[in-house]
């Protein structure tokens, strides 16, 4: 590696490809990445201090603040869901043809905050998989589906 680079992680260049697109001034309006991204806070500060939308996957065991009193891991928020919180819409058609999955969208104590929960309409042999992601988006749902369902 030239002695002119410096080590950096991901999200740090990450963070640093999406500095130089604001300085630019073509800083889109939101962006998506996967758990190396949502688990860096860095990364989710700095998105919010420039006031680009996010959505980044999360481990389900990323601790959420769900109210001001209550914490807790970010899979536990299955259990606050009924039937009628998931939405089934596709992501896109993949190479074994529509991707189509169950999403649910669920507040946080943080009113700029959500968490998105994908989970599969097929389980497999580990059983149904959820994947949760922390957003700072107010635009709904629908925009994400195809992007969120990609990663």
């Amino acid at each position: 590696m030239p002695e002119e680079l410096a080590f950096a992680t991901k999200p740090q260049l990450g963070r640093q490809i999406l500095a130089d697109l604001h300085t630019e001034s073509r800083l889109p309006p939101w962006v998506s990445g996967d758990e190396v991204y949502g688990a860096d806070p860095n990364l989710r500060a700095w998105l919010e201090s420039v006031g680009a939308g996010y959505v980044l996957a999360v481990a389900k065991s990323t601790p959420i603040a769900f109210t001001k009193a209550t914490t807790a891991r970010a899979d536990t928020a299955l259990k606050m869901l009924i039937a009628a919180d998931w939405v089934i819409e596709s992501c896109g058609t993949g190479s074994k043809g529509e991707r189509r999955y169950a999403w649910a969208w669920i507040g946080t104590a943080d009113p700029r905050r959500h968490l998105l929960i994908r989970r599969s309409l097929v389980p497999n042999a580990k059983g149904v998989r959820e994947v949760a992601t922390l957003t700072s988006l107010t635009l709904g749902l629908s925009p994400f589906f195809g992007p969120c369902g990609r990663r």
